[in-house]
């Protein structure tokens, strides 16, 4: 059983810049997830 299943995610800011494009992923119940940026804090630079 997944907790998070995503598919195709794409997440581009109003400055054009485009953090995630066409992510795909599961994660199971119970398992430890982490997504960071080029910057390693999730914020456009």
């Amino acid at each position: 059983m997944y907790a998070i299943e995503t598919e195709n995610i794409i997440k581009q800011y109003k400055n054009g810049v485009q953090a995630l494009s066409g992510l795909s992923l599961s994660v199971k119940a119970g398992e430890i997830f982490s997504l960071l940026g080029k910057m390693g804090r999730g914020n456009p630079p």
